[in-house]
């Protein structure tokens, strides 16, 4: 086996072990304090931050599904909703950073913010505004700010972590 193929192998994994010690914390109800009522997404940092290592676009849409996949599977719902948003989102993001963006904290946050954004308000108008709720305003403001808020904060800490394992197996 090449030592490249060696490489993208070992990362693939770490990666995927990364996915399912972040899915666990994110789940378990006693490992992250409940803030504003809220629990942070980890999937969409997750997802985001692998897709901002330089990894393919396909690749990082293919990480972006499992993401979304077990966000669906955790938080109720119509199965495919989050992948689908999140395969989007890393193919567009990858594609970003391979061509157009240096990867950096800036360009990391700034893609972060804007995943949250669209993930939380797509969330929003499908979940709650499409069925005509009549309290999608205290939703928004009690339940997916907070969310996204303390997403964003989990979003740092979870960039530097993904960065750091993206050097498994370097030898350069």
């Amino acid at each position: 086996m090449k030592q490249g193929t060696r490489r993208k192998l070992l990362l693939g994994i770490v990666f995927v072990l990364e996915i399912f010690v972040l899915f666990l914390i994110g789940d378990t109800a006693a490992v992250l304090p409940i803030i504003g009522g809220a629990k942070p997404a980890l999937m969409v940092c997750v997802a985001v931050s692998i897709a901002l290592t330089g990894v393919k676009e396909l690749t990082a849409m293919t990480y972006g599904i499992f993401c979304g996949l077990l966000m669906d599977f955790s938080q109720g719902g119509p199965y495919g909703f989050h992948a689908m948003i999140l395969a989007a989102s890393c193919y567009t993001i990858a594609a970003l950073v391979r061509k157009l963006f240096q990867k950096n904290l800036l360009s990391a946050l700034m893609m972060t913010v804007l995943t949250i954004l669209l993930v939380f308000s797509l969330h929003w108008l499908f979940f709650y505004v499409v069925w005509g709720y009549g309290t999608i305003g205290y939703v928004l403001l009690h339940h997916y700010v907070p969310m996204a808020i303390y997403t964003f904060v989990c979003a740092i800490p979870i960039y530097f972590l993904t960065r750091g394992l993206s050097a498994v197996g370097r030898t350069d």
